[in-house]
């Protein structure tokens, strides 16, 4: 939601000084993720960082730092033969609002989910890491 203020409305949500602290705070102690393996939540967490950089330079080497570590956090989620898992279980059904977006690994719904994710997390960091 972040994102689409900022980036589709140009429009900057206040605090963003304190989106920037959890974002580094709460990616570093796991406190976004409560045990969920989802490739959502880091993709979500670096288009927060984004948003961040792009309103200020407030702890911006930190949100560049948190960048990189999601970069790990996503190569977690390749599978053997190069696709990407929608989460680390790799057995998960995917859902949005309580409706069913794929079934559990090995769907091509669930492999392309994850490939989509991951393949936008990597293309947003990556144009900020260069």
């Amino acid at each position: 939601m972040i994102g689409r203020f900022l980036f589709w409305m140009d429009f900057a949500p206040p605090y963003m000084d304190r989106l920037a602290d959890s974002c580094i705070s709460h990616h570093a102690d796991g406190g976004f993720y409560d045990g969920s393996e989802d490739m959502c939540i880091p993709r979500n967490v670096a288009e927060m960082a984004i948003a961040c950089m792009e309103t200020s330079d407030y702890k911006r080497e930190g949100l560049l730092d948190t960048l990189v570590s999601i970069v790990g956090t996503i190569g977690r989620h390749r599978m053997d033969d190069g696709a990407f898992a929608s989460d680390l279980s790799w057995r998960q059904a995917i859902g949005w609002c309580g409706a069913s977006i794929c079934g559990p690994a090995g769907k091509t719904p669930w492999r392309s989910y994850g490939n989509l994710g991951s393949g936008i997390c990597a293309w947003m960091i990556g144009d900020y890491l260069g």
